[in-house]
């Protein structure tokens, strides 16, 4: 037992004795050996974070969610093919629902580039994008302010928006302390009623 303790004590002092008289050597190690350790700690971290961004953005876009778009044939010249043949109409996307029952909802997103116009404000080229009432739940952006998009709206076209709060401020909607609820907006000449301020 006791030869044991001397020959660790004696290993030990030979080591200090090596690390003193080799003073720079043994800074040098010890300054690779920090970067090196720093470095596997620093891409670990970058590998873990970019995995939690990823992860995030799946989780932003929903496994269960799935998003159509139309395009033209590669082999055929876009002259031949009108933008107005390759888009899925209103009728195929009533029968996507109807065909398909283990469908939660479908909503068609159309993005239109036009004039907005409130009583104070007018933006010349705003996206406004016309959607169903299921886009509510498919895209999982919540209202904040108002009511979202009805059925009722839907089959009756009622003449209605939602917002966003960027919307709100361009526009100078929250003039009345109603956050833009109730107010009117003109899209591309026609006036429509802020029923809602989404997210």
């Amino acid at each position: 037992m006791k030869f044991g303790v001397f020959f660790v004590l004696k290993t030990v002092l030979m080591a200090l004795s090596q690390i003193w008289a080799n003073k720079t050597r043994s800074f040098l190690t010890a300054l690779g050996i920090i970067v090196g350790v720093a470095s596997v700690t620093a891409v670990i971290a970058a590998l873990t974070g970019l995995k939690a961004k990823v992860l995030a953005e799946f989780e932003s876009v929903g496994a269960a969610r799935l998003y159509v778009f139309p395009n033209r044939p590669d082999n055929v010249p876009r002259s031949k093919i009108p933008w107005e043949k390759c888009r899925l109409s209103i009728e195929e996307a009533r029968a996507i629902m109807e065909q398909c029952p283990s469908l939660k909802g479908v909503s068609p997103i159309v993005d239109v580039s036009m004039s907005v116009e409130s009583d104070t404000a007018l933006i010349e080229a705003m996206t406004v994008s016309g959607i169903w009432p299921a886009w509510h739940d498919a895209v999982g952006r919540k209202v904040l302010r108002g009511r979202p998009f009805s059925q009722i709206d839907t089959e009756t076209a009622r003449q209605v928006a939602l917002v966003n709060e960027a919307a709100v401020e361009e526009l100078k909607l929250d003039r009345d302390g109603n956050g833009g609820v109730g107010e009117h907006v003109l899209l591309g000449g026609r006036r429509f009623l802020v029923i809602g301020v989404v997210e």
